[in-house]
Order: C-alpha cells, then sequence, then structure tokens
C-alpha cells in the first residue's frame, strides 16, 4: 500500500494555490471592488525570488525551467550536485508579499490544503487527443496526497508546473482490496499501476534512481481512477467532468511483436548545416516492427559534433562528450526516453573524447584532444578537481598531447592515454602516456610504432577484465598492441600483435570486449570486424573476420549476446562515411540486417551505446 510521507511541506506552487483558494467564498463584486483599490495587489506575487520559504524549507532556482521552488534541504543539495538548481538568497521576509493581503488577510492555512506534494508523478498518455495525437506525448505532473487510510489524490497539471499552470482533473489511487470490491461496471474505470506506469513512461522526477526503487513495488499494486474537468486546449471547463479510460489511450502503442526493441542512444552530427547536431534514441532489433526507426531525435546545438555516450560504472548517470559546443553533457534518460541534456563545465578542455570512471564511483576523466589535458571531475557533483598536463618539451620522456583513449587498472594504480592525432588530424603521434591514478602524475611515453616512417596514431586502449594487460588500436598503421606490466620493473611491456595491414585491412579503431570474453576490433578499411580469442590474454588470437561496412567504428552488443551492431562512420571522411548501422548474427557471422536510411533524415551517426533498464536516472523534464 502507499507509504504516507511524514513530513508535508508547501512549495511555491501549493502557496501559490493558497492566495486564490482560500477566501474564495468572497462575492464576486467584493473581489473585484478590492481589486479596483489596490490595482498592484495581483501583481505583487511575480517575482517568485522573493519569497521565502517556510520553515526548514530552502528556496532554488530551478536552471532548466528558470522557475523556483522550495525544497528540504536534502532535495536541495541533491539538485545543486546534479546541477538542475541553484540556491537563492531570500530577501524579503515571511511576512511579507506571500498571500494576497486582499482575498486572505490573515493568511489561513487548513490541514486539507496541505501535503500535495507528498509524492510527484509525471507520465504521458494520460490525455484524449482531438485531431491532434502529440497530446498523447505531453508530461502530465501528478502532485499527490497520500492519506491514513492508504488512499491518494493526484492533482493533474498537463500544462507545467508554474505560478500560473492550473490543476485540469484529478487522479484517485487505491489499494488491491478496495478495488476487488468494485462491481465489474465500475472497474472498467480504473486502471492497475503496474501495467499502466510502463506504457505512460512514468518517472518520478524528484527522486534519484535509488530513491525511486523501493516505491515502485508499492505503487504497481495500486489502481488509479483519473478524471478530468476540462480538456486540454479549452480557455475555460466547459461541460461535465468525464473520466478517461487511461489503458485506451496508450493501447495502440503496445507492440504486438514477439520482441521487444533493443534501443540505443546515437549521436549524430546534421548533414544541414542550418540544422543542429544532436542525440536520438533508435531501435537496433532486427526482429522488432520498428528496427531502425528513430523513436525520439533531440536536436543540441549547431556545430556542437556530439561525439560518444558514456555511462558511470553502475549505470545510473549517463554523459556525453562532444568535439565543440560544452565539450560534456549529462543525458537524463527514463524509459527510452531523452528528457534532459545539460551541459557541464570542462574549463579549459578542448575538444572532449573518451572519459574513464574510477570504481569507488568518486571521480571520473575526459581526454582533451585539442588542449593535450586530461581533465578530473568530482563524480558526485561533475565539477573539475584536477587538470593533468606534462609539456612534451619539458619532458620528452613523459608527456601528454593530443590524448583521445583512456583504461586504467586501479589493482596496479596505472591509467593509460593514447596519444592520436590533433583536432586537424594531422601531426599524428606514435605513442601512449603511462600515469599514477592515485596521484595524476604522468610517469612515462611508451613509443607504439611498427616503423618509423608510419606513425601509428594510437586511438583507443582497453585493459583487460582481470589481468594487468591493455590493448591498443594503431590507427594509422593498422595496428593491434599489447602492454604487459612488469610487476618487478613497476613497468609496461609493448608487444605488436596484429598487423591488418597483411589481411588489406586497416584503421583499426574501437576495442570492445564481447561474448564469451573474445576481443573485438573494428577496422574502418574496408569495414569489417575482427573478433580475437584472449584464452592467452598476452597474445590474441584471430578467430573470424565479420562483416560491416566502411568506416566501420563503435560495436555494440545485444544484452542477450546474439547480435553485434557496428556503427559505420569515421568523422564524416570521404571513404570512412557509409552512414550506417550494420547487424552481425554472432552465432552465424552473418549480416542480418542494416539501417541504411539515417544519411537520408539529414544524419551522420558519430557514435551510439545501448539503453539500458538499470540506467534510469532522475529527470529533469519541464513540459
Amino acid at each position: 500500500m502507499l507509504k504516507l510521507i511524514s513530513e508535508i511541506k508547501l512549495n511555491i506552487e501549493q502557496i501559490e494555490q493558497l492566495k486564490l483558494k482560500t477566501l474564495f467564498l468572497v462575492t464576486i463584486s467584493m473581489i473585484f471592488s478590492l481589486i479596483l483599490i489596490t490595482p498592484s495587489v495581483l501583481d505583487s506575487f511575480a517575482q517568485e525570488e522573493n519569497f521565502q520559504c517556510s520553515e526548514g524549507m530552502i528556496l532554488v532556482y530551478r536552471i532548466n525551467s528558470e522557475k523556483y521552488a522550495c525544497l528540504k534541504p536534502s532535495t536541495a543539495d541533491k539538485w545543486y550536485k546534479d546541477g538542475i538548481a541553484e540556491p537563492v538568497e531570500q530577501i524579503k521576509s515571511f511576512e511579507k508579499n506571500l498571500y494576497n493581503e486582499a482575498m486572505n488577510p490573515r493568511q489561513i492555512e487548513y490541514p486539507a490544503h496541505l501535503g500535495f506534494n507528498d509524492l510527484h508523478i509525471g507520465a504521458i498518455n494520460h490525455l484524449i487527443p482531438r485531431g491532434d495525437d502529440s497530446v498523447l506525448d505531453m508530461l502530465v505532473h501528478h502532485h499527490c496526497k497520500v492519506y491514513d487510510d492508504m488512499t491518494a489524490s493526484c492533482l493533474l497539471f498537463p500544462t507545467g508546473m508554474g505560478d500560473q499552470d492550473k490543476p485540469y482533473g484529478i487522479e484517485y489511487v487505491i489499494g488491491a482490496d478496495a478495488y476487488a470490491g468494485f462491481a465489474e461496471e465500475e472497474k472498467i474505470y480504473w486502471h492497475y499501476h503496474k501495467t499502466e506506469l510502463p506504457n505512460v513512461k512514468a518517472i518520478l522526477p524528484d527522486l534519484t534512481a535509488e530513491e525511486a526503487e523501493p516505491l515502485m513495488p508499492i505503487l504497481n499494486e495500486t489502481y488509479g481512477k483519473v478524471v478530468y474537468f476540462w480538456q486540454i486546449g479549452d480557455k475555460y471547463p466547459t461541460g461535465e467532468p468525464f473520466v478517461v479510460v487511461i489503458e485506451e489511450l496508450y493501447k495502440d502503442t503496445i507492440s504486438t511483436t514477439s520482441e521487444d526493441p533493443i534501443t540505443a542512444v546515437i549521436n549524430y552530427r546534421a548533414l544541414d548545416e542550418s540544422k543542429k547536431d544532436g542525440l536520438a534514441i533508435i531501435d537496433l532489433n532486427p526482429d522488432s516492427e520498428t528496427f531502425g526507426d528513430i523513436l525520439q531525435d533531440v536536436p543540441v546545438g549547431e556545430g556542437v559534433l556530439m561525439h560518444h555516450p558514456f555511462y558511470n560504472n553502475d549505470r545510473s548517470k549517463l554523459y556525453n562528450s562532444a568535439l565543440m559546443g560544452e565539450r560534456l553533457y549529462k543525458v537524463n534518460i527514463h524509459d527510452n526516453t531523452i528528457f534532459d541534456i545539460t551541459p557541464i563545465e570542462t574549463g579549459s578542455c578542448i575538444v572532449g573524447e573518451d572519459m574513464y570512471f574510477s570504481q569507488d564511483g568518486e571521480k571520473f576523466y575526459l581526454t582533451c584532444m585539442g588542449s593535450d589535458t586530461v581533465m578530473v571531475f568530482d563524480a558526485k557533483t561533475d565539477q573539475i578537481i584536477d587538470e593533468i598536463y606534462a609539456n612534451q618539451e619539458q619532458n620528452p620522456d613523459a608527456f601528454t598531447k593530443y590524448p583521445h583513449g583512456i583504461s586504467a587498472d586501479e589493482s596496479i594504480d596505472r591509467m593509460i592515454i593514447t596519444q592520436t592525432v590533433s583536432p586537424a588530424l594531422d601531426d599524428p603521434q606514435s605513442s601512449v602516456t603511462v600515469l599514477e591514478l592515485s596521484s595524476g602524475n604522468v610517469l612515462s611515453t611508451i613509443e607504439l610504432a611498427k616503423s618509423e616512417d608510419t606513425p601509428s596514431a594510437p586511438v583507443e586502449v582497453l585493459f583487460h577484465p582481470t589481468e594487468s594487460i591493455a590493448y591498443v588500436s594503431g590507427m594509422l598503421d593498422g595496428t593491434i598492441w599489447v602492454l604487459i606490466w612488469d610487476e618487478q620493473t613497476q613497468s609496461f611491456e609493448p608487444k605488436l600483435v596484429d598487423d591488418g595491414t597483411e589481411r588489406e585491412h586497416s584503421w583499426p579503431l574501437d576495442l570492445s570486449i564481447g561474448p564469451k570474453g573474445n576481443l573485438y576490433v573494428s577496422f574502418a578499411v574496408p569495414g569489417v570486424v575482427n573478433e580475437y580469442s584472449l584464452e592467452n590474454p598476452e597474445q590474441p588470437e584471430l578467430l573470424r573476420t565479420l562483416p560491416a561496412q566502411a568506416g566501420a567504428h563503435h560495436v555494440l552488443f545485444s544484452e542477450d549476446g546474439q547480435y553485434m551492431f557496428v556503427q559505420n562512420n569515421l568523422l564524416n571522411l570521404e571513404g570512412l562515411n557509409s552512414g550506417t548501422i550494420t547487424v552481425v548474427d554472432l552465432n552465424s557471422g552473418n549480416l542480418v540486417a542494416t539501417i541504411d536510411d539515417l544519411v537520408e533524415q539529414g544524419m551522420m551517426i558519430e557514435s551510439m551505446d545501448l539503453i539500458f533498464q538499470d540506467s534510469l536516472t532522475k529527470t529533469t523534464l519541464e513540459s
């Protein structure tokens, strides 16, 4: 059953409702006469930042929505850390201008007014279309009060949570026992939340994933009935109230196929220069009815060049690096929907590339190829706490230059970054740099080149899951290297283990550990993925070559290990920009499907990553 939330406080929206609600029994003529006498009264509350919250609450400014809210201190701290709110100095006294003095001179409060912020739920598929199906995608805010009899009532706000947004209806929530006692003709008006919540993409915007987790089993076993007083788009609530049977609104969107979509977030550059680069959600499952469909498109900015998505270790947060723009963004995703993309301050970083997250969850690292630096962030606050840089002229044996790939083995306190090419794609390097992870000290630079005549431009590095061995792809000379840790000398020994040019394979890029613990390496030319056995971690053995297309780059695997997905494009370079996604059956090794219409839609895909169910994060959407 629903759990009462003991601490009930007023938020800004509820304070605004109190202004107009308490003495509304006054006659219309009296109200108008008061307004005529004090014409500025109703306008004196427009500046929300002048409010002071009730005792125990903190006033914050919501950055994305440009609104204000009163929060518990613990919630305010989380919002600050997530970068969605800023503290506000409360400059006016509590007694002044907190209510409509004309309508409610004594600000009388009644218990029935309080508590409609016990629980905040957002959901789509809650509005009846009238020739415009887009209303189905509108987020309806449920602000709920929970009662001692284990029921709840939720005010429904479909237009937002601002000062002038009005409730359009109410949802009443009951437990399973109460529902069981209804007649069959009544039950048709109620929806079972365990079935309904996934289909309306329900979110708990004010809670973290950890805070929401224990609530979901309770909410799942309740039933709701939605009653509206007016239709969205109407100026006033004319006509009779009506009940909305929620299942009728989403029944046509439920897939009839036996295979659910495999969703992924993709980074794309807009091929039309007048349009924005951005992120999109796509279905990669070749057995799904929506295979290859763009399920959501979220433009970010012109020339931003969103580059690569990265999860933190427990997949509770998703970040996205960018070659231009702000260089790093936090992406809030819930149930296969992007709700918010928040830029993160990256200091002097130029050209954000790859990321690494410490195992203890305290730090993360971002390589910056254009500034020769590695930025270190506090993983709780997303704030920069350090910058790693070593000048080549000052120390030619230990420096950072054009850093791209990054990986670490914390058991030996070592991090490796690759030194690739300049952002202009010139001045290619042939080395990787070793750092002491705990201190950030640059220890050494290791040369990786099969020939002095051809630079290797190491692009990616990946440590073995259990061994102190790192794998490196040499982008320009077609090589794969291993770096073997020597405990005695406390250093790495480099070893060339494969030369793709002997098979006419060049431009090796992505390194991935896939099903059965094998190593997968994409080769942009001719567009293939090589699978290597790591039975001997120091000497990967080529098992087979899997099909892709020119520009084969980032590689993903379905969670059941059946499919491999390959994104085929490298920086939109001529001959390396197929712009497709190929799907390979890993059992047979055969190509089973290709998504080849993204370029026609004006999207050149730059990278991608799967959306995992355990990646659900707190969202900051304002409708």
